[in-house]
């Protein structure tokens, strides 16, 4: 009868041992899951923050170089009516002329809101920049005038200063630049909605244009 006992004491004994061990092991294999679960959520993460930050070096890259060949073939008689018409941002597409050689081209960056997507066109060339990550885009030409007032075309979403009045269209221009202002999304979402945006603002000064500006020649186009 002793034995028997102990048989039976033992053997609930092993149940125990076993259920806590599976516990254990049950816990173990969801503590494992969940780090994998935060570790490719980290990494895709950063994956996608480093993509959103390659493709707006690139857009920023190609109008910075694209600007620095910017001028106006525009009448210099009012070079302040001239300056806003040497860059137009309208319906989302950002527009400016660029001197190649002795010939004028005219280039334009359009945001596609749909397809979250930039196209430049110049010279008959089409090509797509940052397909399905651009969430927005916007570019204000800003222009210094002799009154020492900058106004903004169109009006910046980024001052809350009042636009100054307008001025003659032959009043002096001393320079001008764009603004330009972006956002990306990365292309892994949560709820439908994407786990990395990145905002930049940047400005770009197109030189041959602000040579323009600074000339003393008055002549009717350039």
């Amino acid at each position: 009868m002793r034995r028997h006992k102990n048989r039976v004491s033992m053997k609930g004994f092993t149940i125990v041992e076993l259920s806590v061990v599976t516990l254990i092991f049950i816990l173990l294999v969801y503590c494992v899951i969940n780090l994998l679960i935060y570790t490719s959520h980290v990494f895709g993460k950063q994956e996608d923050s480093s993509v959103c930050s390659s493709e707006a070096a690139m857009i920023i890259g190609r109008i910075r170089a694209d600007f620095e060949k910017a001028m106006t073939d525009g009448d210099m008689r009012y070079p302040f009516d001239t300056a806003k018409k040497s860059v137009v941002f309208e319906n989302d597409k950002l527009s400016f002329k660029i001197l190649s050689g002795t010939s004028f081209s005219d280039i334009t960056y359009t945001f596609n809101q749909s397809g979250h997507y930039i196209q430049r066109v110049c010279n008959g060339e089409s090509y797509i920049l940052s397909r399905g990550m651009l969430a927005s885009f916007t570019a204000i030409h800003q222009i210094l005038c002799e009154d020492e007032k900058i106004r903004s075309y169109p009006d910046d979403p980024g001052s809350t200063a009042a636009q100054p009045p307008e001025i003659a269209s032959d009043s002096r221009v001393i320079r001008s630049w764009v603004k330009v202002y972006l956002t990306l999304e990365g292309l892994r979402k949560v709820d439908g909605k994407a786990v990395v945006v990145q905002k930049y603002v940047f400005r770009v000064f197109p030189v041959r244009l602000n040579r323009q500006w600074q000339s003393i020649w008055k002549n009717d186009t350039f």
